[in-house]
């Protein structure tokens, strides 16, 4: 199955990429999957999005918690540029499960927040889908 538009699921994350990517290419997503250390390669990719050299994801997973600039920060920058206002899905991902974090997210324009404990637990995919379906 596809999610949203079919196009590329996007995760930017400093530590926790390889478990993210692991568990997309065993769920029955069929996205491809792109994936970032670093905020500043994402910022890239999404001025080539702009600049209709690469296309506009499907969804992108942003870490709350990095260094240099956090996902909240990442996500409101984004969100500030006016060809982003509509990016179709935005899903941070934290190892907190403070009530505050997820206000948080959603007020910035995501869809949500999911635990990094859903990915180990094996329930990330269920979570995902109550969120893209809400």
């Amino acid at each position: 199955m596809k999610i949203g538009n079919g196009n590329d699921i996007v995760a930017v994350d400093d530590d926790d990429l390889f478990i993210i990517r692991e568990t997309f290419h065993r769920s029955d997503y069929e996205n491809n999957f792109i994936s970032f250390h670093q905020q500043e390669a994402f910022l890239q990719y999404m001025e080539t999005v702009k600049q209709g050299v690469s296309q506009m994801p499907a969804l992108v997973l942003l870490d709350v918690n990095m260094p240099l600039i956090d996902g909240f920060e990442l996500l409101e920058k984004i969100k500030s540029i006016p060809y982003f206002a509509e990016l179709p899905i935005f899903i941070m991902l934290s190892n907190s499960d403070r009530p505050q974090d997820r206000e948080n997210a959603v007020r910035l324009g995501a869809e949500g927040l999911i635990e990094k404990m859903e990915i180990v637990r094996g329930t990330f995919s269920f979570e995902l889908e109550k969120l893209l379906c809400s």
